[in-house]
């Protein structure tokens, strides 16, 4: 069987993206035809209608496109310079990082979380960089870089003390406190209103966009510390520069989306077994499959139980969680 080439599968997963967007907006506690769909985005032919799609549910298809964007990219740059297939922002840590931050600064100093939307990047990035580096300090050999299985080592084991930590605060938060706590570390999309969108999409946008700059250097990197000497590449602090943008990409991200692991972990992967290891091409074939991972996710968590639904990161870790598995065989 032909292999499709690298333009026909951005097309395709593109299409993928645009047509789970349209039933993202379109299914819900109200469902709209296609027509409606679209008077509802152009006119206001039903000010109802309306109102569901442009103020409830495109901020939140908005927030989970550009969340599983930043988080396949995330894992991708934590692959390369770990040189690990198994590393992720959820498995090493980062992402509770940038939980627990979020999470102690919703108890100690604000009761609605709206109130602190836009403070809410920076507290989970900071959190998410304590985590970081304390993995990259404790993991990096001086003569060697970074030891990839040392580095998931710990940060499975910081990621498992911050979730410890976060269930050992909500034994003295008050009851709506303790709501959000659980729903964040089940993975659940509560960041979608639109100031959310005007916060984490710039800072995700620009992320991506210096990636894709990088491509090369990530190639050089990827085949090994004495080839990007030799080419002139300062690996150390390469490595140090891609963990933070990592850092932020994914403390962005859950910051909004809660505690998603795996799609930085299985999107990288399908997206060098379709298209290769160069880093032009299979970065933003990642992206594409992370974004449609999470829309396609949360548009099931959504829908399979009403009223409320699943947290979307329970229906991400069904599909990851084999995955990761089969990864651990592998190898």
């Amino acid at each position: 069987m032909k292999k499709l080439s690298f333009k026909s599968i951005i097309i395709l997963f593109s299409i993928i993206n645009f047509i789970l967007i349209l039933l993202n907006l379109a299914i819900g506690q109200i469902n709209m035809s296609l027509m409606e769909l679209i008077q509802g985005i152009f006119t206001n032919h039903n000010p109802l209608n309306q109102y569901v799609i442009l103020n409830l549910r495109l901020p939140r298809v908005l927030i989970v496109l550009f969340s599983g964007i930043a988080l396949a990219m995330a894992g991708a740059l934590l692959q390369t310079i770990s040189k690990n297939d198994l590393a992720d922002p959820g498995i090493i840590g980062i992402n509770s990082g940038a939980g627990l931050g979020v999470t102690i600064f919703f108890l100690l100093f604000v009761f609605n979380a709206k109130s602190f939307a836009y403070l809410l990047p920076f507290i989970a990035f900071m959190g998410g960089l304590v985590s970081a580096l304390l993995i990259f300090v404790l993991s990096y050999h001086k003569n060697k870089g970074i030891h990839p299985y040392k580095m998931i080592l710990l940060g499975v084991g910081f990621s498992m003390a911050a979730s410890g930590l976060m269930v050992l605060l909500i034994t003295s938060a008050e009851r709506d406190q303790v709501q959000f706590i659980t729903n964040w570390l089940a993975g659940n999309v509560w960041g979608g209103d639109w100031p959310y969108v005007w916060v984490t999409l710039p800072l995700i946008v620009l992320s991506v966009i210096y990636i894709g700059f990088q491509s090369q250097t990530l190639n050089i990197i990827h085949l090994g510390e004495n080839h990007a000497k030799g080419l002139g590449v300062n690996m150390k602090r390469k490595q140090f520069t891609y963990l933070l943008i990592a850092t932020i990409l994914a403390s962005v991200s859950v910051a909004v989306v809660g505690n998603i692991a795996f799609i930085g972990l299985l999107s990288p992967h399908i997206a060098k077994q379709l298209v290769g290891i160069r880093h032009q091409k299979f970065l933003p074939v990642a992206g594409l499959i992370g974004a449609n991972i999470m829309l396609a996710s949360d548009l099931l968590a959504r829908n399979l139980i009403q009223p409320n639904g699943l947290p979307t990161g329970i229906l991400v870790a069904f599909i990851g969680t084999p995955y990761f598995i089969y990864l651990i065989l592998k190898k």
